[in-house]
């Protein structure tokens, strides 16, 4: 598959995992699946530029204390969950799993759509 392909990939995975979430959150994950497909696909045909099959190359900048930012999130998420523990606060799993799926579908989208134009096509411009 062409770089456009994997453009178009990483926005259909994303409106997949939300749909997922929102039909969890329904009770129904199948038919939020199915609806977050027929979104993906038509969305992923949309992003392309000028309807052309194939994306110019992309390349995601990420700050370089991403990865630091991500380990302090996380480390604060499991005091927050350690603490909720300890006071007895019961955590309702399946909305905490279908709002963790659609974040993960918003991070792709995100992703998908920030995406930065390579060094030598920035140059020409």
């Amino acid at each position: 598959m062409a770089d456009g392909g994997r453009f178009s990939g990483t926005i259909f995975v994303a409106f997949m995992f939300i749909g997922l979430g929102i039909g969890m959150l329904f009770d129904e994950p199948g038919a939020g699946v199915i609806i977050g497909m027929g979104v993906g696909f038509i969305a992923g045909t949309l992003m392309r530029e000028g309807g052309r099959t194939e994306l110019p190359r992309y390349r995601l900048a990420l700050p370089t204390n991403a990865p630091q930012v991500f380990m302090v999130g996380l480390g604060a998420l499991f005091i927050s969950w350690g603490v909720l523990i300890l006071y007895g606060v019961k955590i309702p799993w399946d909305i905490v799993v279908a709002a963790s799926l659609i974040v993960i579908g918003l991070a792709f989208l995100v992703i998908g759509t920030s995406m930065r134009r390579s060094a030598p096509e920035a140059q020409e411009r």
